[in-house]
């Protein structure tokens, strides 16, 4: 159904941060008042302007590696002084590149496109959208899009986290102001055509359709177990079992194709 055949990572866009002598977690502000950036599973380039930091635990929470700072990117780690313990002694004003698009960038994707096109979308469907980029990336990549886990709700999978974030506009189309052009800077090109590969697949479906597609499939059916249809679950749909099932889908259209 969705075939690429590229060599793909996990893309983002970029954020600054001012790595200052105090920080705890993301959402809280550093001590000029500059709003602090977890740094986690991030690539961090072009250091400037140094600033003094004393303690390594000063950057807690920024580093995949809390206790080694070659753990940083090799650009930085040279240019970043530490002492024999590892003890950061400066660091710096950066570029910070995210490895990752998160779930809601592709939601927005989504509702901005719902925007321009002047189609509804529900909190329903947009659920089944997003999973469908999740499982056909998977299956093309072998690598998640972005990281979220999906849980097999009665209608179908959904990330509880979107789906509360959503939760005001009901079962009515969701209307937030976004423009598909500002958006769609958020990815790259490859990533850009991926995400209007699935929109040209799907959103001509409605809500319900897309429900009856998912539950015919082995990824919501399989994490269900024997619940019945209308009981609640919370079990998680598996990445590996969205990535094997949409591949053998790949694999078998193929087949078609070369008959």
């Amino acid at each position: 159904m969705i075939r690429q055949d590229r060599q793909s990572g996990i893309y983002g866009s970029y954020t600054h941060a001012l790595i200052g002598t105090t920080y705890s977690s993301e959402g809280d502000e550093l001590s000029n008042g500059t709003p602090a950036v977890d740094l986690t599973n991030t690539t961090v380039r072009n250091t400037t302007a140094e600033t003094e930091v004393t303690d390594y635990d000063a950057l807690s929470g920024l580093m995949p590696d809390r206790t080694n700072v070659d753990a940083l990117d090799p650009q930085v780690s040279g240019s970043i002084d530490k002492a024999e313990d590892g003890t950061v002694m400066t660091a710096a004003m950066v570029e910070v590149i995210s490895e990752e698009i998160n779930y809601r960038d592709v939601a927005d994707y989504f509702l901005a496109l719902a925007n321009e096109t002047g189609e509804s979308l529900t909190n329903l469907k947009l659920q089944k959208l997003i999973y469908y980029v999740q499982a056909w990336y998977l299956a093309n990549y072998n690598v998640p899009l972005f990281r979220a886990e999906f849980e097999p709700w009665i209608h179908g999978p959904v990330i509880p986290n979107l789906y509360r974030e959503m939760k005001a506009f009901g079962s009515n189309p969701i209307t937030l102001t976004l423009e598909l052009e500002e958006v769609e800077k958020r990815f790259d090109d490859d990533t850009l055509e991926f995400l209007r590969e699935i929109a040209d697949v799907y959103m001509p479906y409605g809500a319900y359709a897309m429900e009856k597609m998912v539950h015919r499939e082995q990824p919501w059916i399989q994490a269900r177990g024997n619940l019945a249809t209308d009981e609640r679950c919370k079990a998680i749909i598996s990445e590996e079992s969205m990535r094997t099932f949409y591949a053998q889908r790949l694999k078998a259209e193929e087949r078609e194709d070369e008959d």
